[in-house]
């Protein structure tokens, strides 16, 4: 993450704000029964997240389809918007709407970009703070299937 955007974050979120995210063994709440997946963070008000969303839509027509890389979305968005993404996507992924208060509550996601990397018992196997495109890209196809 670079300078100006860790001192922006610490600004917005303070010290007393800290966010610890899931670790490694604890459950993950509820997500569509699935093998291992990518369970990844974005947000509509956030840069670096759009420009995932497009690269992720490359990769559902790529050789890394979503049968391989497995990811499940959760977008702070309305849910209107969310099916406009579904459309988008032509449903190749499983998609949420969350809220902001959902996002750091009920997930424990620190920043967006973010992925949990969960098991078929949706126990979490390690988390990543991507913050950008190719990172996004490395992440989600180094990911052990």
């Amino acid at each position: 993450m670079g300078l100006f955007k860790q001192l922006f974050k610490d600004a917005q979120h303070g010290s007393e704000n800290v966010i610890e995210s899931f670790r490694p063994g604890e459950m993950f709440p509820h997500h569509d029964r699935q093998p291992k997946s990518n369970v990844v963070f974005l947000s509509l008000t956030c840069q670096d997240c759009i420009e995932v969303i497009t690269a992720i839509q490359k990769t559902s027509t790529a050789e890394h389809n979503k049968e391989k890389i497995n990811l499940v979305l959760y977008i702070v968005a309305t849910v209107e918007e969310v099916k406009e993404l579904d459309t988008y996507y032509n449903s190749s992924f499983t998609i949420y709407a969350i809220t902001k208060k959902e996002l750091v509550e009920k997930y424990k996601v620190p920043s967006t970009p973010y992925c949990y990397h969960t098991d078929q018992n949706h126990q979490v196997i390690s988390t990543t703070e991507f913050d950008d495109v190719n990172s996004f890209m490395k992440m989600i196809t180094a990911f052990d299937f």
